[in-house]
């Protein structure tokens, strides 16, 4: 099991308009010890440009791009035609980057404030806008990863439910319907805790080989923070064991998603991010940390 790290994250930078370049960003992953890498071009017009740049710069730090996301319209909500160009685009990115899988959120579902929540009408809605992707994903030889997410009550308000996925039994659904070896889970740990609580390390040996890949990443006070492990409450001994016991075989990737750090602090941080993934790679193998 390699560490691997979102080199998205590091494009941002405290000024508004001024943005690292690809190349930047995967200097300053390599130089702190990474390996492996998970990266999304954006998916603008020049999205091909962009693909072609992360492919230059991954060859010249010796990198390896082992998976991207899939974009995901539940907040957009953007028109049907335009979502499905976007995720199209992804797809085309990662089948260039040779991305080993690209996690998908099965959350395209969409309820009217009228109508109950419908787990099998909604399965069926993800699974009709998804499919036609998810299958070009898999021929052009990229996995497919289902992320666990959850309930994050943007539709509180409405008659039951209408955020799809958010649920083991559901995730599990999902992965069943698109019936296919190389579609399988990507275990959120930050978003699993939130949803899985007390049952989270039970949930992970439930969902076993199906896990494929990972977004690594703590939280506290039952919220989405993305901060690095050990700053929040989630038990990373005992998630890291139970990993081991299903014999995971991925990579941990970490994704950070909040706060633009000054550009001198920034080194130290991603060195300390890949120090943190080295104790858990320990954890993982059963040494005991202290």
């Amino acid at each position: 099991m390699k560490l691997s790290i979102n080199a998205n994250y590091f494009l941002l930078t405290r000024q508004p308009n001024r943005y690292r370049t690809i190349d930047e960003s995967f200097a300053l992953c390599k130089e702190a010890g990474f390996q492996v890498l998970d990266f999304s071009p954006f998916l603008d017009d020049r999205w091909e440009a962009n693909a072609n740049a992360a492919v230059e710069a991954a060859e010249k730090y010796g990198l390896v791009l082992e998976q991207s996301h899939a974009p995901y319209n539940f907040y957009s909500n953007l028109p049907a035609e335009q979502f499905s160009v976007i995720l199209d685009r992804s797809i085309e990115a990662a089948i260039r980057m040779k991305n080993r899988q690209l996690v998908f959120h099965m959350d395209e579902y969409h309820a009217a404030t009228t109508e109950e929540y419908d787990p099998e009408a909604a399965l069926k809605s993800a699974y009709e806008a998804l499919a036609p992707h998810v299958e070009k994903a898999l021929a052009g030889g990229v996995r497919v990863a289902l992320e666990t997410i959850f309930e994050d009550r943007k539709t509180y308000g409405l008659k039951g439910r209408s955020h799809f996925g958010g649920t083991f039994e559901e995730l599990m659904a999902s992965i069943a319907r698109f019936d296919h070896p190389d579609v399988g889970c990507c275990w959120d740990f930050g978003h699993a805790s939130i949803g899985y609580g007390k049952e989270h390390c039970e949930m992970i040996r439930k969902m076993g080989k199906k896990i494929i890949c990972t977004h690594t990443h703590d939280n506290y006070y039952n919220r989405d923070l993305h901060v690095l492990p050990f700053m929040g409450d989630l038990p990373w001994a005992d998630l890291m064991r139970t990993m081991r016991e299903i014999d995971y075989g991925g990579n941990l990737t970490f994704e950070l998603v909040y706060g633009r750090l000054p550009d001198r602090l920034l080194p130290g941080f991603i060195k300390q991010t890949y120090d943190t993934g080295v104790v858990l790679l320990d954890m993982f193998e059963g040494k005991e940390i202290l």
